[in-house]
């Protein structure tokens, strides 16, 4: 059987029309088309997407292989045991580190209410607690996220704390002595820190595959809207201000990596 019997095969079975494969490969009915009549051969990315699709190997899928399942033997002997194989559950590394900084959260609570001062201990079990919360929560690009959370949280403090933002670098050519240089360059340091952040959130949307629907095609332009509408002045509380700032980064860093994404199918 030739390959394009497979494919035709394996999508009939599964009661898929051409353009309900070719919008899940991101291709044209056309190819799909050609592919069934062998008129075309898909490359290696597209088989290996065709056997995800289908569910079944590569081997399968090219050489029309399948796997063959032995018969059990017969059980001659009233003796014979039934074999029983227990799969222990894997405990992700995630959740490992979460419950390590809950831990460590409670232990900072009972040693500051041993010494006498439960406010200092609840303050110093912040960070292990939003951040154990967070390990435990998220189940993808966690590590992206705590980066996020540690970013807020250090722009939040330096502001109340000192008065260093991410703005104090615009002052970087008109600094003195006087004004402290030490100041300007945590600004510095937390730009550059907050670029990275941007980079590999952009790098991470731009990866993610693009349907080419335009059900996705209409939530980014509604994303892009929404983001317009954020950037009108409102009388918000200061903290409610630096929050809604910070989510505009975040929602800017996604969509202009979906941004990058879709303009990059379209020129395909």
């Amino acid at each position: 059987m030739s390959l394009g019997k497979r494919i035709y095969e394996l999508r009939s079975q599964r009661k898929m029309s051409q353009g309900d494969l070719a919008e899940r490969l991101g291709v044209s009915r056309q190819s799909i088309s050609k592919w069934e009549t062998d008129s075309s051969v898909p490359d290696l990315e597209r088989l290996v997407r065709l056997s995800e699709v289908f569910e079944v190997s590569l081997d399968q899928l090219v050489k029309g292989e399948t796997e063959q399942q032995e018969e059990p033997e017969m059980e001659t002997s009233a003796a014979a045991t039934e074999r029983v194989v227990y799969v222990q559950p894997k405990i992700s590394g995630r959740v490992i580190i979460g419950s390590v900084l809950l831990v460590l959260a409670c232990l900072a609570i009972l040693l500051g209410t041993l010494l006498g001062d439960f406010a200092g201990g609840l303050i110093l079990s912040l960070p292990f607690i939003i951040f154990g919360t967070v390990c435990l929560l998220v189940k993808q690009h966690c590590g992206l996220c705590c980066a996020w959370v540690a970013m807020l949280l250090s722009d939040t403090y330096l502001r109340w704390a000192t008065g260093i933002s991410i703005s104090t670098v615009r002052y970087t050519l008109h600094y003195t002595a006087d004004m402290n240089y030490m100041r300007l360059a945590m600004a510095w340091i937390l730009l550059l820190l907050f670029a990275l952040v941007i980079f590999c959130t952009v790098r991470l949307f731009c990866k993610k595959p693009w349907e080419g629907n335009s059900r996705e095609q209409k939530v980014l332009l509604g994303a892009w809207a929404l983001l317009c509408l954020l950037h009108i002045p409102l009388p918000l509380p200061y903290i409610l201000y630096g929050a809604l700032e910070w989510f505009r980064m975040l929602l800017f860093s996604c969509l202009l990596g979906r941004t990058i994404a879709f303009v990059r199918k379209k020129m395909k």
